[in-house]
């Protein structure tokens, strides 16, 4: 806003300017008549009989007060051009006599009165293509503002203003094209939310429903709960993980750190996969009592866990220990580790690490994004690395 004023304050000065110097330079220094108009009057009122023209009449020398300055040129024999009260033209004239004023007019004066409209029309007609020549840059913009947020209000959020860097408006625009890329990683968080969601929710769901309808066409109607709880529990995990993920990129969770029993919150993490009977998770707990906040601390051993579960071939090692730094959480897995390639991406959204899962579950990519956003609010240090013992993956973090 401090350019816009500028502009106009300088628009102001600049009119005022043109202004003041037109007014100086041909009303102020011009003479009151002209050449001709000075020698016509001087004719008629030098002549022999000058009262002889219904345009020349006397005045007694004592019923008039001039200034000193018009009294001097008068006793000169001077023709002393004057206006009176109505903007008129008159000539002032002292006789032979010394006692009488001569007095010619009053004489109309069209064509002054034209050349001062004329000023005033070029006056005014200044002014407004100075205004115009600074409103128009600023109309546009508007005009481009106005078109980006129409094209934004029918959903193409990549529309840009692009205003130039001597734009009067430019921080405005830069605002609204933040706004409006701001609104497209939105959407694009949407769609790969969608996208995700439209084939990994559906599969724990097709598995568990196909298991019903198998029980149902079988004569002893038993249900496999084993395998209907396992596809629960996994969408489950699947639900918690996309609303986790979708509240995290809405706002900053508050933590609130409270004193726990170290083993306690580990089992309550480990609860929900117990039901993979064929692996054999082991919790090595060196820690009586934590401070943390249960909910997020729970949230990143769950994503942990969650991935150690579906690429462990049989055994996972969950670690909780004091450090130097505070304490450290670590969980490996004898699986087949980290992709070397994608061991730098791991850590955003969507990205997959494309090594055989050892269950039928795959994920989406969420898990390890989630952690790295948490273990950030938390100010943890987060480490992606081989398991030394377990020969696969490790992920190690220091609150």
């Amino acid at each position: 806003m401090l350019k816009v004023y500028g502009y106009l304050f300088s628009t102001l000065v600049l009119c005022l300017g043109i202004s003041a110097w037109l007014i100086n330079s041909h009303l102020g220094d011009t003479a009151i008549a002209s050449d001709a108009e000075l020698a016509l009057a001087r004719g008629m009122l030098q002549a022999p009989n000058p009262q002889a023209s219904h345009l020349i009449s006397a005045i007694t020398l004592t019923d008039i007060h001039f200034d000193p300055h018009i009294d001097e040129q008068l006793r000169s024999g001077a023709v002393v051009p004057m206006l009176d009260q109505d903007n008129q033209l008159l000539f002032y004239y002292l006789d032979g006599s010394r006692q009488r004023i001569l007095v010619l007019g009053p004489l109309p004066r069209a064509q002054r009165e034209q050349q001062q409209a004329l000023i005033s029309l070029l006056f005014y007609t200044s002014v407004a293509v100075a205004v115009l020549l600074v409103c128009w840059p600023l109309f546009r913009d508007l005009t481009r503002l106005r078109q980006a947020s129409n094209k934004i209000s029918v959903g193409n959020f990549a529309a840009q203003a692009r205003l130039g860097r001597l734009s009067a408006i430019k921080r405005i625009g830069d605002a609204f094209d933040e706004m409006a890329e701001e609104l497209q990683n939105q959407s694009d968080y949407q769609r790969q939310l969608i996208n995700a969601v439209s084939h990994d929710f559906f599969t724990p769901i097709s598995r568990a429903k196909f298991a019903l309808e198998m029980a149902a066409h079988q004569p002893s109607g038993a249900v496999d709960c084993n395998s209907v709880l396992q596809d629960i529990t996994e969408l489950e995990m699947l639900v918690e993980e996309f609303l986790t993920y979708a509240e995290l990129n809405q706002c900053k969770p508050v933590i609130r750190p409270v004193v726990h029993d170290a083993r306690e919150l580990l089992e309550q993490g480990c609860d929900k996969f117990r039901i993979y009977s064929d692996l054999n998770i082991h919790i090595d707990c060196h820690c009586d009592v934590i401070e943390v906040d249960r909910r997020s601390f729970l949230r990143i051993l769950t994503n942990l866990m969650s991935n150690a579960v579906r690429f462990a071939h049989t055994q996972i090692h969950i670690s909780l220990r004091a450090h130097p730094h505070g304490i450290e959480l670590s969980v490996a897995d004898d699986g087949p580790g980290f992709n070397e390639q994608l061991s730098g991406r791991l850590l955003q959204a969507f990205v997959k690490n494309h090594q055989v899962a050892q269950r039928e579950q795959t994920g989406v990519g969420l898990g390890l994004s989630i952690v790295s956003k948490l273990c950030l609010w938390h100010d943890a240090d987060l480490q992606l690395e081989q398991s030394r013992v377990l020969n696969g993956a490790c992920v190690r973090i220091v609150f």
